[in-house]
């Protein structure tokens, strides 16, 4: 199925908001870098040096507004962007898809409704307690046969099963009629689904708003889904007003590193740079914790903590 161009432009607006999320503290940085470059000009800032007003101090108004910023980000923003990703998500299965393995999840397991691709008609509905990713099989499987009344002709129990091209194999199965019950070794039937699709139907976290993405990541990981991107994600939230408070201090070492007599290209080139540098830093600790090599909340602490640890070694040198 094709999309038109509006199409296109709303599912690119839609999806803004992913991408607000990753420069918030670059804004930030500008935003504090752009106040004490203009305190510079005037002067202001020399005469507060002078009257012995501490570096904590000069940052402490900017700081303070910050904080308020991450917080209307945390509970207004991040709820509003997350509604928008639903709606992108939402649009893109619809426009791009001709149909789809419906797979949802819940803290009573993992639930798949299998769709067929020519009528369109759900005609089994699986039910697993959880997923094991390394034997790539399901755990406490139920099946149910559904007709297209929605009725359920069969209902079929099994220990565990696995997908095999285009096929699930249940094992140990029980088969649960009107009249008898079969019980079957193994015991398979074509699908549409496949285990990687499993895999990755679960919800990008940018998806989630903060405040339910804890209760979501451990059902998730209770139903043996990685996590560990939706964990980093909720790192970055979590400090994110830290993560602000440390622009504002490097916002105003890089006032002090600057000299005053140059050319204005050098108070745009500086920050840029630096600017360019802290996104490349965050794409490459976002990956080293999303592949387990950091710890998810070091990993999303880890450039603040660059930046701040340069302010001190400026600031003491």
């Amino acid at each position: 199925m094709t999309a038109s161009f509006f199409d296109v432009v709303c599912l690119a607006a839609m999806r803004n908001y992913e991408h607000i999320q990753q420069i918030l503290p670059i804004i930030v940085f500008f935003a504090a870098y752009k106040l004490y470059h203009e305190l510079c000009k005037t002067n202001e800032l020399s005469i507060m040096r002078i009257m012995g007003v501490s570096t904590f101090n000069v940052a402490l108004p900017s700081i303070s507004i910050s904080l308020i910023f991450a917080v209307l980000c945390l509970f207004i923003l991040n709820p509003i962007g997350s509604y928008m990703m639903i709606q992108y998500e939402a649009s893109t299965h619809i426009k791009f898809r001709s149909y789809a393995n419906y797979i949802n999840y819940s803290n009573n397991g993992i639930w798949l409704q299998d769709k067929t691709p020519h009528s369109g008609q759900i005609d089994k509905v699986l039910h697993a307690s959880k997923m094991d990713s390394l034997r790539e099989s399901l755990i406490d499987v139920t099946v149910f046969i559904m007709d297209n009344k929605w009725t359920v002709k069969e209902l079929i129990l099994a220990d565990s099963a696995t997908f095999n091209e285009n096929q699930i194999i249940l094992h140990n199965a029980k088969i649960i009629g009107d009249i008898n019950i079969t019980a079957k070794k193994q015991l398979d039937f074509s699908t549409n689904i496949t285990f990687a699709q499993m895999q990755d139907s679960i919800l990008p976290p940018y998806v989630v708003p903060f405040i339910k993405l804890p209760s979501f990541i451990l059902d998730a990981q209770n139903a043996g889904f990685d996590v560990l991107k939706h964990i980093v994600y909720f790192a970055r939230l979590l400090f994110l007003p830290f993560s602000f408070a440390a622009m504002v201090f490097t916002a105003l070492m890089f006032i002090d590193v600057t000299p005053r007599k140059v050319h204005n290209i050098y108070y745009i080139a500086y920050p840029a740079i630096f600017a360019i540098i802290l996104h490349f830093l965050n794409d490459i600790v976002i990956i080293l914790g999303t592949n387990g090599a950091l710890n998810p909340f070091f990993a999303a602490i880890l450039p603040s903590l660059l930046c701040l640890s340069m302010c001190a070694v400026y600031r003491y040198t």
